[in-house]
C-alpha cells in the first residue's frame, strides 16, 4: 500500500492515480491506466450517490415518523417534552432529507462530469 501525497488516500502499489481525487501516483504509460482509475473514481462517485439516495429516503421515514407522532400525541391530548421531542425529530428528518437530495445532485453532476471525461480520453 501507498499513500496518494495530495489526499493521504491509501492506495495499492500498483495504482496509477489516486481514486479519490485523481492524483497521478506514478507515470502512466498506458491508457488503460487512466480508464481504470476513471473507472473507479465514477465507481465512488455512485456509490456516494447511492448514500444520499439512502439518506434521503431515512429522512423521509424520519420526518413522517416524527411529525405524524407529534400531531397524533397533540390530537390525543398528550402534551409536554414527548410532544416537542417528535416535532424536532420530524424537522430534522426533513432536514437530512433536503440536504441529502441537494448531496445527491451534486453527486449527479460528478457522474456526469467523470463519465464525460471518460467518454473523451485521457489529454
Amino acid at each position: 500500500m501507498t499513500t496518494c501525497p495530495k489526499c493521504h488516500t491509501q492506495v495499492t502499489d500498483t495504482t496509477n492515480f489516486c481514486p479519490e481525487c485523481g492524483e497521478e501516483l506514478a507515470k502512466a504509460t498506458s491508457n488503460s491506466a487512466w480508464i481504470a482509475a476513471m473507472q473507479e473514481r465514477i465507481k465512488e462517485a455512485r456509490h456516494k450517490r447511492s448514500v444520499s439516495k439512502t439518506n434521503s429516503i431515512l429522512g423521509i421515514f424520519v420526518a413522517v415518523v416524527g411529525i405524524g407522532g407529534a400531531i397524533f400525541s397533540s390530537s390525543a391530548g398528550i402534551s409536554g417534552t414527548l410532544v416537542i421531542v417528535l416535532w424536532i425529530c420530524g424537522i430534522s428528518g426533513v432536514l437530512i432529507c433536503i440536504v441529502s437530495i441537494v448531496r445527491q445532485s451534486s453527486h449527479d453532476d460528478n457522474v456526469k462530469k467523470l463519465t464525460d471525461q471518460l467518454a473523451k480520453g485521457k489529454k
